[in-house]
């Protein structure tokens, strides 16, 4: 079976939430060549076991438990080193964007290596955000941009795409496992 895509969905005591996120997400997917990675990060409730009941259906998917919490770095990395797509994202288990822009994330790749969602950007509509977050992401990202030089509005929103062996090797490379 030939895999396109391969999604990630880093999971840390996600369990309340995990299955309407889950549901939402393969509503839009086709299951003939996308693989689903939900990767446990060490989760002291039902978050693994809600994952695999959700997705016994779904033709490419794996659920991996960490033993340990180890941080959303290190759970997207797992995620990485057992991808098979094309093309590997992750989004978040909340799916705090729209998964249903999955396709214009995916899309983005034609003419690059790494596509990055944004909260920030004009046409994004984020909902249930207080103040003080929007905030702390705007000048966490002006500090990120500022020290960095990227031209990258949002470098933590849990909403990114790579060409599958880009996203290897720079995974590979990784070593923060904590946010």
């Amino acid at each position: 079976m030939t895999t396109r895509l391969s999604i990630i969905i880093p999971a840390y005591n996600e369990g309340h939430r995990l299955l309407g996120g889950l549901s939402q997400l393969l509503d839009g997917l086709s299951s003939d060549d996308t693989e689903i990675l939900v990767i446990d990060d060490g989760s002291t409730d039902d978050t693994a076991s809600v994952a695999r009941r959700r997705l016994a259906a779904w033709p490419q998917h794996s659920v991996v438990s960490l033993p340990r919490n180890s941080g959303k770095g290190a759970a997207v990395r797992a995620g990485v080193v057992r991808a098979r797509g094309d093309v590997i994202a992750f989004v978040d288990a909340d799916m705090a964007t729209d998964p249903r822009d999955l396709g214009s994330l995916v899309s983005t790749l034609e003419g690059s290596d790494i596509a990055v969602g944004s909260r920030t950007h004009d046409s994004s509509l984020v909902h249930e955000r207080s103040s003080y977050r929007a905030a702390m992401t705007q000048t966490f990202g002006l500090v990120v941009n500022t020290l960095m030089h990227l031209p990258i509005g949002d470098t933590q929103c849990g909403f990114k795409a790579f060409r599958g062996p880009v996203a290897k090797l720079l995974f590979h490379g990784s070593r923060v496992d904590r946010y």
